[in-house]
């Protein structure tokens, strides 16, 4: 966040403790005329204390949510290792033909569920006929 978006949330703050404590003076001084003045002062100070913890609080998420944010940022921006991108055209090639000879392998010896069962499925059908 910027400055001042910090400075104005703490100018708010800062507004609504001056309005409950002149509140709280004209509780004082009007106290002795009227009962009701010492509860609207709690609650006006309850109220400001609940105000400004939200206000603090959202202050703090927003500030963890861009560093998060500025992190991911540099995350993308910081040429993260792709480990394909390591190698070779020829370590590719290899890698390719070592997948295809394991692929192979199963089917040929049937450890290939799918294509056991399909086999079999082919067998019976021709025993039937």
């Amino acid at each position: 966040m910027s400055n001042t978006a910090n400075i104005m949330r703490y100018a708010i703050v800062g507004m609504i403790w001056v309005g409950v404590l002149v509140l709280g003076i004209f509780a004082v001084i009007s106290g002795s005329d009227n009962d009701a003045s010492i509860p609207i002062g709690i609650a006006a100070f309850v109220t400001a204390a609940i105000a400004t913890g939200f206000i603090l609080d959202n202050d703090k998420k927003a500030n963890e949510s861009e560093q998060s944010a500025n992190a991911k940022r540099k995350n993308e921006h910081s040429g993260g290792l792709d480990p394909l991108s390591l190698l070779t055209p020829d370590d590719l090639e290899d890698l390719r033909q070592e997948v295809k000879d394991r692929l192979r392998e199963r089917i040929l010896s049937g450890e290939d569920g799918e294509l056991s069962s399909l086999d079999a499925l082919l067998t019976d059908q021709r025993k039937r006929k």
